[in-house]
């Protein structure tokens, strides 16, 4: 890497002395052969009078020098890691669940997650392979699949199901979190929010969004609902732009006529649901 040299601004007079000797150590001028000197009106950038004595061919001044690469002992930086297994003491958020579901924390441990079903308090939850803990063929038989509800509480998918159940057949409506009651409806339409099985062979993304303590949210309406109004909304909207009038009211027909002002609402129709398409794919939300 070249050194720092001068520009024309920094260069002043020539002289035979210097406060500021931008000759290199051993030289007896700016050039060979050259008893002058150069005075510069500034210094190079990070260094101060005291500690500047000319222009090295090196690097410049305040880097640091690289040393050449160490061996690292693999065996060492073993023995420095543990496992660690989490229990339901320690997780009751999905969001902090999610962070260990690669099997490592940040530092490097190894992580396991033994949880249990919170609702009938004996299944165990199908998590991940690479954080399964070791079971017997007969402790394998006894898990489920788990849900993630939107407040960020997960239980086992058979039990939530029949807790739902159970909480119709008793007309407790809207149904809720069995943990913290969080309403598991969209407020505006009413409708249940939809809720799927966690997949441990696929990662997070695409299959559960971000819960509500991790800064998720849950839409006002339903997607059938919101593209429901969506279509009411853009029809008034269209025929506002593009009324359906009679022929006769055309100023110029051969510019302009009823077949142009359809082909524009259609036109603008598919616009209008495209756009909708596109930006609903551009974010999460239950």
């Amino acid at each position: 890497m070249p050194g720092w040299v001068p520009t024309h601004q920094q260069l002043g007079e020539v002289s035979s002395t210097s406060a500021h000797d931008i000759t290199s150590p051993g030289q007896t001028g700016g050039l060979p052969g050259d008893n002058t000197h150069i005075i510069l009106n500034e210094l190079p950038p990070g260094v101060s009078e005291d500690n500047y004595h000319g222009l090295p061919n090196g690097p410049p001044p305040g880097l640091v020098r690289v040393l050449p690469p160490v061996p690292v002992d693999e065996g060492y930086i073993q023995r420095q890691l543990v496992t660690r297994v989490f229990s339901d003491y320690d997780i009751v958020m999905f969001g902090k669940m999610a962070k260990y579901l690669t099997g490592f924390d940040v530092k490097g441990n190894r992580i396991i997650l033994d949880l249990t079903c919170q609702i009938c308090g004996d299944l165990k939850l199908d998590v991940p392979p690479i954080v399964t803990p070791r079971r017997s063929g007969r402790s394998n038989r006894n898990t489920e699949p788990f849900t993630v509800l939107p407040c960020g509480h997960f239980f086992g998918d058979y039990c939530l199901r029949r807790w739902f159940d159970i909480r119709e057949e008793q007309d407790e409506f809207p149904p809720e979190c069995p943990y913290c009651r969080f309403p598991l409806i969209h407020e505006l339409c009413g409708h249940t929010i939809k809720l799927t099985q966690f997949d441990p062979r696929f990662p997070r993304a695409g299959q559960t969004p971000l819960t509500i303590p991790e800064g998720g949210i849950v839409t006002v309406e339903c997607p059938n609902c919101a593209k429901r109004d969506l279509e009411s909304a853009a029809s008034r909207v269209i025929y506002r732009v593009f009324p359906d009038v009679r022929e006769t009211t055309f100023i110029d027909p051969d510019q302009c006529d009823a077949k142009t002002f359809e082909a524009l609402r259609n036109r603008m129709w598919d616009d209008i649901f495209s756009c909708y398409g596109w930006g609903e794919k551009q974010f999460e939300f239950w």
